[in-house]
């Protein structure tokens, strides 16, 4: 399994942000890029708790690719904590 997970933050409109963690297929938004990450945060702890619950602890993560992302001038990439990892 990866050791992180990525982030990506994106400007939708004025004070508008969405988050999505590529790895999990978890989204979230916020009107500030910070509000949209910590929400991301929360979202991504909430669906690794379920998958522990469920049993589905051994859910393989793949590897984001991050080649069409990294070029965008309205997007942020970043690596959630270390913490929130299986």
């Amino acid at each position: 399994m990866q050791s992180h997970l990525t982030g990506i933050v994106t400007k939708r409109g004025p004070r508008k942000y969405s988050a999505h963690c590529i790895e999990l297929d978890v989204n979230s938004e916020g009107t500030t890029v910070d509000e949209a990450k910590n929400k991301l945060i929360n979202a991504v702890q909430e669906h690794i708790n379920h998958l522990c619950e469920t049993g589905e602890k051994k859910y393989i993560i793949p590897k984001a690719d991050l080649t069409k992302m990294k070029n965008r001038e309205d997007s942020q990439v970043f690596e959630l904590p270390n913490y929130l990892i299986l």
